[in-house]
């Protein structure tokens, strides 16, 4: 059974950082709109096991994080991913 978490911390705006390293994203298929709006986030700890091959989706994910200046996505895999509209959109303070 997949999972949707979109929406899952949308518009959290006290939240700075967060540590997902225990989290599983094994059957996770939807992340729209997961940090969405959480303009004071500046941190994101992934778990390093890389085990996001069901994602398909991810538009939005990062939108309006305004305080968020770097992210490390090296353990994440895109190959199922078919869905990444404005996945930075209104992130200014992100390095390019």
């Amino acid at each position: 059974m997949t999972k949707n978490i979109h929406h899952m911390f949308h518009d959290c705006e006290k939240l700075t950082s967060i540590d997902l390293s225990n989290f599983s994203f094994g059957k996770i298929k939807d992340m729209d709109y997961l940090f969405n709006g959480c303009k004071n986030l500046e941190k994101i700890i992934w778990p390093n096991d890389g085990n996001y091959i069901l994602v398909e989706s991810i538009s939005y994910m990062f939108n309006k994080c305004k305080k968020l200046t770097s992210i490390d996505l090296s353990n994440f895999s895109f190959n199922n991913t078919l869905q990444f509209n404005y996945l930075f959109s209104n992130c200014s303070n992100l390095a390019k």
